[in-house]
């Protein structure tokens, strides 16, 4: 045996080890990306909610000073 034959046996799984490192850090970047999909769906959700809160409140907000101003308008304040 020569010496470039010694050398690749020496070599010889560095490809299986360059796989696993690609196949592990692409594993990693999608458990990231799957993690930050379920956040953004979470934070959509919870948006809404405000809206819906805000929107409610909003409604009673408006009813009510529409029933302070009939109250005024019909003559003053009825008890």
């Amino acid at each position: 045996m020569n010496a470039n034959t010694r050398s690749f046996d020496r070599e010889k799984g560095i490809g299986l080890i360059i796989i696993i490192l690609v196949l592990a850090f692409m594993a990693s970047v999608g458990v990231a990306l799957l993690t930050v999909t379920d956040i953004g769906k979470k934070v959509s959700g919870n948006i809404r909610w405000q809206e819906e809160a805000f929107n409610a409140a909003e409604t009673g907000f408006d009813s009510a000073w529409a029933l302070l101003e009939n109250s005024f308008t019909a003559g003053g304040w009825t008890s």
